[in-house]
């Protein structure tokens, strides 16, 4: 997905239409301020999951 939006910003700052050019900068000012993606285990590991049952850890 980020790099489709970052294809179109760059497409778009290309533009003669400086509506275009405004609207490539705020995409690539959206993709830079999003995380990273997770992985499977980070996700878990952030929501409190043991990976081996599948079960919230005891606190």
């Amino acid at each position: 997905m980020r790099r489709a939006l970052v294809a179109e910003a760059v497409r778009l700052g290309r533009s003669d239409r400086l509506a275009d050019r405004t609207l490539a900068l705020v995409v690539e000012r959206f993709v830079r301020d999003r995380p990273g993606p997770k992985t499977r285990d980070q996700a878990l590991r952030d929501a409190g999951v043991d990976r081996s049952t599948g079960r919230e850890r005891s606190r």
